[in-house]
């Protein structure tokens, strides 16, 4: 990651679903600043307190890290 210019590292997933929630955490997990975002309170409330919404086999596991919700 050190060739990427840091303005780069900073990014936004729009949908955390299916697709949005494991590629967010898949580039959270290589070192990419990520802003997630979606449209279902319950979604964001259950982001925001560190559990995930779907059912993805490893995702708990990687998402232990750069998931944390700021409100």
């Amino acid at each position: 990651m050190s060739h990427i210019d840091p303005q780069f590292r900073k990014l936004c997933v729009m949908g955390l679903g299916y697709i949005g929630l494991p590629t967010a955490s898949l580039l959270a997990s290589k070192g990419f600043d990520v802003h997630g975002v979606d449209v279902t309170p319950q979604v964001v409330e259950t982001i925001n307190a560190g559990r995930i919404h779907i059912r993805e086999p490893g995702l708990d596991h990687r998402s232990g890290h750069p998931l944390h919700g700021n409100g």
